[in-house]
């Protein structure tokens, strides 16, 4: 399993082809564990965040696609899976479709996402944006966000199902 897999060491020091690795691994496992698909996906967001860094736009824009696809394949296995759904809501921040990341957002906080600080913190931060509050503030590094998600998500026991 993941823990076992060190897969969030990995995404820390940029080695992000070996903690796909590890996930694919941890999928071939237990293919029915959502989590595992979410964890994917929040690598696939530290990735495309590498490309932007690069200048590279169109393949940010497939890692965002890539790590939504995983986080709907999520939902398949555990519909509402608030991880999936804050993990969705960052890509679609990213993707600049503002409005379904905030339904993400407020879905992920509706159904167990309340009282966690990453999860809450983004919303609020979204919905400032979305409600015109903050117009004028530039993007936020999303980079912060994915490192809590990552932090809260990678190693979590009482997610797996």
């Amino acid at each position: 399993y993941i823990g076992e897999l060190d897969s969030d060491d990995y995404v820390y020091t940029d080695k992000y082809n070996e903690a796909l690795s590890d996930i694919g691994k941890a999928i071939a496992i237990d293919g029915n564990n959502p989590l595992y698909y979410v964890q994917e996906a929040l690598i696939r967001l530290a990735i495309s965040q590498l490309y932007v860094s690069w200048g590279q736009q169109s393949q940010a824009k497939s890692q965002y696609f890539l790590a939504e696809t995983k986080c709907d394949t999520a939902l398949t296995f555990k519909r509402n899976y608030w991880p999936a759904l804050y993990c969705r809501s960052i890509s679609r921040y990213l993707r600049d479709t503002i409005r379904k990341s905030v339904d993400d957002s407020e879905s992920a906080i509706k159904h167990g996402g309340r009282g966690i600080s990453y999860v809450e913190n983004f919303n609020a931060y979204i919905n400032a944006q979305y409600k015109g509050r903050h117009k004028h503030m530039a993007k936020q590094n999303v980079m912060d966000f994915l490192k809590e998600g990552v932090n809260g998500l990678m190693d979590i026991k009482g997610l797996k199902k």
